[in-house]
């Protein structure tokens, strides 16, 4: 039976050659998986890019390419620091296999390979990179929060000093409201701050690019005119 965890999950698979392509596809499809190729460096940061996968499959040898399979590593780690990644090569020794985990690579499997262990590799990553995200969004949070709290004490008198009588606008909305207003703020200063790249943006404050799109959403923050603010601003200041 399929989990309803993988049915959603799609994978990159980077190899320069059709057949390994295809092999790794039809072990992937049997299993409920949706499969993205790529056969070079290019295509690979464009289906990065476009498609968002959840999870690549590098090899590390890739004929015609600008990049080989680390320095893709290199890149795709350097966008997204928790996405998980399984580097194959049917040339591989100790040595390789070490830089590679070293430089993010959640394991590195010679070819040929057993179907059953990479599909025990791409489940295992798929975990690992799922708690990582999941212990980032909560420190994320929590950071958010702490920082909402230091804001709205900024804004507050001392203690001893108010009186019942004394009004003050930020006691007149609920905590949720306060750490949203802050949220939206510093996200919006954010994505001025990088001149509405939301790749960078998202490696800064931490987040994975989706979950930035997905906290934008969720603070009514339209892309569009985040970035349209980025421009009003740049042209003010111009």
């Amino acid at each position: 039976m399929i989990s309803k965890n993988i049915t959603n999950k799609s994978i990159l698979v980077v190899d320069d050659e059709a057949d390994i392509r295809r092999l790794i596809r039809g072990i992937l499809e049997d299993e409920g998986y949706s499969v993205i190729e790529a056969e070079n460096s290019k295509q690979a940061a464009e289906q990065f890019e476009k498609k968002s996968p959840d999870l690549a499959i590098l090899d590390i040898w890739l004929q015609g390419s600008e990049k080989d399979g680390l320095e893709i590593l290199q890149s795709f780690k350097e966008t997204k620091p928790y996405f998980p990644v399984l580097m194959i090569s049917g040339h591989g020794n100790i040595e390789t296999a070490v830089h590679a985990i070293k430089n993010g690579a959640y394991d590195f499997i010679e070819k040929p390979f057993k179907s059953d262990r990479l599909l025990l590799m791409i489940a295992r990553a798929l975990e690992k990179a799922a708690l990582q995200k999941e212990n980032e969004d909560l420190k994320i949070q929590g950071n958010l929060t702490i920082y909402c709290f230091m804001l709205i004490l900024s804004f507050l008198p001392d203690a001893t000093a108010r009186s019942p009588e004394v009004k003050n606008d930020v006691y007149d909305v609920s905590l949720r409201q306060a750490r949203e207003d802050f949220e939206r703020k510093y996200l919006m200063a954010q994505i001025q701050k990088f001149e509405g790249n939301i790749s960078k943006t998202a490696a800064f404050v931490g987040m994975e690019r989706a979950a930035l799109h997905r906290k934008l959403k969720s603070l009514d923050i339209s892309l569009n005119d985040a970035q349209n603010n980025n421009k009003s601003v740049k042209s003010q200041t111009g």
